[in-house]
């Protein structure tokens, strides 16, 4: 009995000093981002210089990326690899289908669908009322801002001075009225 209960305790101990850190799955990589955001289909993530990087669906221009922008179906619009698509940048949320970053300077910049007016830069509506602009690339929204977080449809944000702003789909409740 006694063998068997040193046997299992040592290949614990074997067991435990063969696994590695959640964060050392890609040694080449590990700690290389300091802030990441997954969206619906896509990802954003700040480095350690201030580097936005996106990967992921891009049907919506969600990656900020207008070369590989393309309405058509999921396959066609997938980047896997990360690409590089602002710098000077503090935070990123991901939503559905847009993003936001905060810029080292407090800017806001957004990207992506603004079907719902949920990246702020108005644009065309058709027949039903609904908002249908696509941003493809990253286009500055507002300027002293402390944080963002973007939801399915909408966004929100709190300015330097405290003020919480929010804009985009109203449905449900999912901002103050």
């Amino acid at each position: 009995m006694r063998k068997t209960m040193l046997s299992l305790a040592l290949a614990l101990v074997l067991c435990l000093g063969l696994t590695l850190p959640a964060a050392a799955g890609d040694t080449a990589r590990a700690g290389a981002y300091v802030t990441i955001s997954g969206g619906h289909s896509h990802t954003g993530a700040v480095d350690q210089n201030g580097t936005l990087w996106m990967w992921g669906n891009n049907k919506y221009a969600q990656l900020g990326d207008p070369f590989t922008y393309d309405t058509k179906d999921w396959g066609g619009n997938y980047q896997s690899v990360p690409a590089k698509v602002l710098d000077d940048v503090v935070s990123v949320s991901c939503g559905r289908e847009h993003t936001a970053a905060i810029k080292t300077d407090g800017s806001l910049w957004m990207w992506g669908s603004d079907s719902y007016g949920q990246i702020g830069v108005g644009g065309n509506v058709n027949s039903k009322g609904d908002i249908f602009t696509i941003q493809t690339t990253p286009k500055k929204v507002m300027d002293n801002v402390a944080a963002v977080s973007c939801g399915a449809g909408q966004t929100a944000e709190i300015k330097r001075d405290g003020s919480l702003w929010m804009w985009g789909e109203t449905a449900d409740g999912k901002q103050p009225i």
